[in-house]
């Protein structure tokens, strides 16, 4: 089966648009001012994946993974220390290649029937997946030491990546960083 690359969603929900991060700009926007959903909100989507409504507090790239505070603030996925464990994890799965601080979007919390995510090395099959000390949302199979490399568990690489830098796809119940 191919990769899912355009996700929609399967609720009766107005306005979901998992594939694009929303802009508010009262400027150049002024007759949406707001966002088209609240924070927090969850909804399902194609491929067995769930989603729940975000707002970026830093510049987010597309295909990360991110980390969703309390407030349903994202930002790149760091390493793990001390409180930051608490946190929720998602990807974030849209077409635009990032998201702005202030954007909208929604972030997949569950991905079931396959997402592409960044990674940073090769990687087969099956591989264990690390968060990246280099670079904040991405992936890697290289493990530089533990103290700098926190484990994601429940995230499965289910092809091989053959090139040093790209997407691979994942599937993914809910994933758990672990210091």
């Amino acid at each position: 089966m191919a990769i899912i690359t355009n996700f929609y969603s399967v609720d009766n929900q107005i306005a979901v648009d998992l594939n694009n991060p929303q802009t508010i700009s009262v400027t150049t926007n002024p007759e949406i001012p707001g966002a088209r959903s609240v924070l927090g909100d969850i909804c399902q989507g194609i491929g067995g994946s769930q989603w729940v409504f975000v707002k970026a507090s830093t510049t987010v790239t597309a295909l990360n993974l991110v980390m969703i505070d309390e407030a349903f603030n994202a930002n790149n996925a760091v390493q793990i220390v001390g409180s930051l464990i608490s946190h929720t994890y998602g990807l974030a799965e849209f077409q635009a290649s990032l998201a702005n601080p202030g954007d909208y979007f929604w972030a997949a919390v569950q991905g079931r029937g396959g997402m592409l995510v960044n990674v940073q090395s090769t990687a087969a099959a099956g591989v264990a997946l690390y968060l990246s000390s280099s670079t904040p949302g991405a992936l890697t199979t290289t493990v530089t030491s533990s103290a700098s490399n926190s484990l994601v568990k429940n995230a499965y690489v289910v092809s091989s990546l053959l090139s040093t830098t790209a997407a691979v796809e994942v599937i993914f119940p809910f994933m758990i960083v672990s210091a």
